[in-house]
C-alpha cells in the first residue's frame, strides 16, 4: 500500500500530464463551442439531410461522442504513452531508481505498482474528458433524448438508428469510458516496457507512438482489397479492437461484439507486461 500511496503522490504531482489534460479539455470546449454557434457541422449536416428533430441529433450525447471519435486515435494514445512511458525512465533519467530499489520493496510489486497507478489515472483522465465533454454540452445544448447509432454517420440509416433517453446516454457514455480506458491498455503496456528499454521517457514515449500508429496504419491497409495479406492480420490487431467501443451505441449495448475483442486486448496487455515483469526483474537498473 506504501508504494501505491507513494506511485499515486507523483502521479498527482506531474505537471506535463496536468498540462496535456487541461489541453485535451480546452480542445473539447472549442469543439462543443462550435457545434452550438458553427451551422456548418456534421450534426446539423445530419440533422437537415435527415430532416431530424435538430435537438435530436444537436446534442450534449452526440457532440460528446463525436469529440471522442476525434480524439481517440490522436490525443488519448499521446497521453496514455505520456503517463506509462515515463514510469521506470523517468525514475532512471531522474536518478531516483537506484533509491527506491535499495528499499525493502520488491520488485515485481514496484513494478505492478506502477502499472496499477498508471491504469487508474487513464481511467481518471478518460472519466474528466468524457465527463468534462459531456457537462460542457449540457450546458450548451440542454438536456434532450438522443437518436443513436452505432458510428455518428449512421443516423441516417433509419435500420441502424434509434432514439433513446437522455438517461441511457449518460449511462453509456459511463460505460464508454470505461471501454475505452481498457482498450488503451495495449497501448499503455507498450508504452511501460519501453519505459523499461530506453533510459530517457520521451524515447520512450515515441516509441511506443510509432508502434501504435504503425499499428493503426497496417489496420487501415486491411481494408485494401488487393492486400489480402493485411487484411488476414488486421482482425488481430490491438487497434482493430479498440474500435468495439462503438457497439456501446448500438441500440441494445453489443457485449457479444465487444467481448471478443476485450479478450484480445487483455492478451496483448499479459503478454507485453509479463514480458516487462520478468526483464525487470533480471534487468541491472543501476547501471
Amino acid at each position: 500500500m506504501q508504494i501505491l500511496r507513494i506511485e499515486i503522490y507523483k502521479m498527482i504531482h506531474q505537471r506535463k500530464l496536468a498540462l496535456g489534460v487541461a489541453g485535451l479539455a480546452l480542445f473539447s470546449l472549442f469543439l462543443q463551442v462550435g457545434f452550438r454557434y458553427q451551422g456548418r457541422n456534421p450534426l446539423t449536416a445530419i440533422a437537415r439531410r435527415g430532416d431530424f428533430d435538430m435537438e435530436l441529433v444537436l446534442n450534449s450525447i452526440n457532440s460528446t461522442r463525436l469529440i471522442v471519435n476525434s480524439c481517440y486515435y490522436l490525443f488519448l494514445p499521446i497521453l496514455t504513452a505520456m503517463i506509462f512511458a515515463g514510469q521506470i525512465a523517468g525514475e532512471r533519467s531522474q536518478g531516483t531508481l537506484f533509491g527506491i530499489l535499495s528499499r525493502p520493496v520488491s520488485r515485481w510489486s514496484l513494478f505492478l505498482g506502477k502499472f496499477l497507478v498508471s491504469t487508474l489515472a487513464l481511467l481518471a483522465v478518460v472519466l474528466f474528458f468524457v465527463g468534462f465533454t459531456f457537462l460542457v454540452g449540457c450546458v450548451l445544448f440542454g438536456a434532450h433524448d438522443f437518436l443513436s447509432s452505432p458510428r455518428i454517420f449512421d443516423l441516417l440509416d433509419e435500420y441502424k438508428s434509434t432514439i433513446l433517453s437522455f438517461e441511457t446516454g449518460i449511462y453509456r457514455l459511463f460505460i464508454t469510458s470505461l471501454v475505452l480506458t481498457f482498450l488503451l491498455l495495449p497501448t499503455g503496456a507498450i508504452a511501460f516496457y519501453c519505459s523499461l528499454l530506453f533510459h530517457q521517457t520521451h524515447t520512450a514515449m515515441a516509441t511506443s507512438l510509432l508502434i501504435f500508429y504503425g499499428s493503426y496504419v497496417l489496420q487501415g491497409l486491411g481494408n485494401i482489397e488487393w492486400l489480402s495479406l493485411f487484411s488476414r492480420i488486421q482482425p488481430y490487431l490491438f487497434t482493430t479492437a479498440m474500435e468495439s467501443w462503438m457497439y456501446v451505441f448500438y441500440p441494445a449495448i453489443e457485449w457479444g461484439e465487444i467481448i471478443p475483442r476485450a479478450v484480445l486486448v487483455l492478451i496483448y496487455t499479459l503478454a507485453i507486461m509479463g514480458t516487462g515483469l520478468v526483464q525487470f526483474h533480471y534487468q541491472d537498473l543501476t547501471e
